[in-house]
């Protein structure tokens, strides 16, 4: 079913376009992610679909009676409930039912017998209503999404004035999945979450029986939540089949075409026009040259692929530090009394990139900066030789909230020159009038891209950075990940961003009221060994065998798996030829301009095309994994 049509959609504050002509379609039941570069307008579209801003031209239109929930849309809190009241507030349509329900058998127990068989009847249907309305559910499914929202049950009875700004907006979302509107819309849905609560919202999106809409820098989210991506640019969207890593392959494949095609147009066109100069003036050659020339007036010319403006970013090191960069023994951090996770010992060594992480509230930011102050409430921290620290603040302040962007690059870099302040910030976006913008005015995502060129500079050897990718749009994370990775120094950071982490981190430590752990490797290996540790803490231990039947079953088990893996690698094999084939089939089909003119059958193609490339990928690792298992 089709729940939302939008058609040649246009919307512009003054001179400045937001929307051009934008077209999309949502049916029942899709993921859709909307992605695109901070102003592009992805939130501008999402208050024009629910009414918020009336566009300028074209159409939205909606089937029938479709409900659309948007976050920013929900009305206010009642600073005067509870949490469990105000979630429950979704619900009045069925306590009104439970309370008709009830009223009736009130009724009909203190009924004549002569009128007992209508409140009977009446009361049966009451019964049936409440029922429908999923009555009886209401309590279970409140508590399990207020649970899964960050609100345990001994939280329950907290007024919702004592809650903060990101406790607020946790509450409106979790009422808004209550709600279970036809269409949600939402809008960095992730913000204020800890990780824990961001894999509950994925699982809750993906069995969620509407339709989702999301706009998210979250690419991990994106990965797991969405099958169909938008892409806003230039105030046009374009939509691909597939997640955001699909969209991403998909669009790099297409950006590659484009320009081997304008490049082979290039190259004809050269061809001609040389043969046009060249025999134009000869009678024995001027009609051929006449014909090439009209060949060239009637050509369509192409125009070279946009290439989007991104960010550049290095972080040189001046001085390399000792071996030992960072030690912490015993170190804890206590706040009103209460010691926030258990006694911490790291050994951080040079080149090292470390990401701390756990669930909001467990001391993440205080470490960093106890060991930025070399100061904590227990234990000890103790810096290796030469170590130079650059810090990164997640809630930082300019000195003088006055100055322009290029005045407070300057002042922390008095020596450089005018010239060289402006690439640095050009670099980072700044360019044009943009640079003589007061500090005070700037947004999150720009006064995060100012902090990090002040920080570019220092030649620091020890990066200690939290949540540097807040604000940042997903080509700017991308941009910070690459400078990152190129960092010669040692990394210590605390991220939500779990593709950022998965990128960057060799090691992860993980902070938890019941113990801390330290585990090798990035994010996947963290899930790796938090699945192992649940599985160890479920298993029941069977009674061991004796040693005979143990030998006879391992050597009985072994000539059994060498048979199957012989059979299972030629069955592999197979399957990689056949699909390197059609792989090839569909790249030579993706590379046909024709194709794009039957939108219904290039988005067939392109689906098929990352189809068999997720089956290739998956044999390959497949194959190599039974290879090494029969050597």
């Amino acid at each position: 079913m089709n729940l939302l049509r939008i058609q040649d959609l246009h919307v512009a504050y003054g001179a400045n376009t937001i929307l051009q002509g934008a077209n999309m379609e949502i049916q029942s039941g899709e993921r859709v992610a909307l992605v695109g570069h901070n102003g592009a307008g992805k939130s501008t579209l999402l208050q024009t679909i629910t009414g918020l801003l009336s566009p300028d031209q074209g159409e939205i239109i909606k089937a029938g009676q479709v409900r659309i929930g948007y976050l920013a849309q929900m009305p206010p809190l009642h600073d005067d409930k509870t949490i469990w009241q105000e979630a429950r507030e979704v619900f009045r349509h069925v306590d009104v039912l439970e309370q008709k329900w009830q009223a009736l058998a009130q009724a009909l127990a203190q009924a004549e017998a002569s009128g007992a068989a209508e409140l009977a009847d009446k009361y049966a249907r009451a019964e049936q209503e409440f029922m429908n309305a999923g009555g009886f559910e209401v309590n279970s499914r409140v508590r399990k999404v207020l649970a899964g929202m960050g609100f345990p049950a001994d939280r329950f009875e907290q007024s919702v004035n004592s809650l903060s700004g990101g406790q607020k907006t946790r509450l409106q979302l979790a009422k808004l999945l209550l709600d279970e509107p036809d269409l949600l819309l939402l809008d960095e849905p992730t913000n204020h979450l800890d990780l824990e609560t961001v894999e509950w919202l994925e699982d809750y999106l993906t069995r969620y029986q509407g339709a989702v809409l999301v706009v998210s820098h979250d690419r991990f989210f994106l990965d797991r939540v969405t099958h169909i991506t938008y892409e806003l640019s230039q105030g046009v969207l374009l939509r691909y089949s597939g997640n955001y890593s699909a969209y991403m392959d998909l669009k790099e494949l297409q950006v590659a075409q484009a320009q081997e095609a304008y490049e082979r147009q290039q190259e004809e066109i050269q061809r001609l026009e040389t043969f046009v100069n060249k025999n134009i003036a000869r009678a024995t050659t001027t009609s051929r040259a006449q014909s090439r020339r009209k060949v060239l007036e009637k050509m369509e010319r192409l125009t070279p692929p946009v290439k989007d403006k991104h960010a550049y970013l290095t972080f040189p090191v001046n001085e390399d530090s000792g071996k030992s960069v960072l030690e912490l023994k015993q170190v804890g951090i206590i706040r009103s009394g209460r010691t926030l996770f258990p006694p911490l010992n790291l050994q951080v060594w040079r080149g090292e990139k470390i990401a701390v992480t756990g669930a909001n509230g467990i001391g993440k930011s205080s470490l960093l900066r106890a060991i930025l102050e070399q100061s904590s409430d227990q234990g000890s921290i103790h810096y290796g030789t030469k170590v130079k620290i650059a810090y990164f603040e997640q809630e930082f302040t300019f000195s003088d909230p006055e100055r322009t962007v290029i005045d407070e690059l300057w002042a922390s870099y008095p020596e450089k020159t005018e010239t060289e302040i402006r690439t640095r910030l050009g670099h980072l976006l700044f360019r044009g009038e943009e640079v003589w913008k007061q500090v005070k005015n700037l947004s999150g995502g720009e006064r995060n891209r100012l902090q990090l060129a002040i920080l570019s500079w220092t030649g620091a050897n020890l990066l200690i950075f939290d949540e540097p990718t807040n604000h940042l749009d997903i080509p700017a994370k991308e941009v910070l990940e690459k400078a990152l990775m190129e960092y010669t120094g040692t990394l210590l950071f605390v991220s939500h961003d779990r593709f950022f982490i998965n990128r960057l981190c060799h090691r992860l430590v993980h902070l938890s009221s019941d113990g801390n752990h330290t585990i090798e490797g990035n994010y996947l290996d963290f899930l790796k060994w938090r699945e192992e540790h649940r599985w160890e803490r479920a298993q029941i231990s069977p009674a061991a065998p004796s040693a005979s039947e143990e030998a006879y079953s391992k050597r009985k088990q072994e000539r059994s798996d060498a048979r199957k893996l012989q059979t299972k690698m030629e069955r592999l094999e197979k399957d990689i030829a056949r699909l390197e084939n059609r792989k090839q089939q569909l790249e030579l089909l993706l590379s046909e301009p024709e194709l794009y003119e039957d939108r219904a059958r290039a988005e067939m193609v392109q689906q098929e095309f990352l189809t068999v490339a997720s089956e290739l990928e998956g044999l390959y690792e497949e194959w190599a994994t039974t290879a090494t298992a029969i050597e």
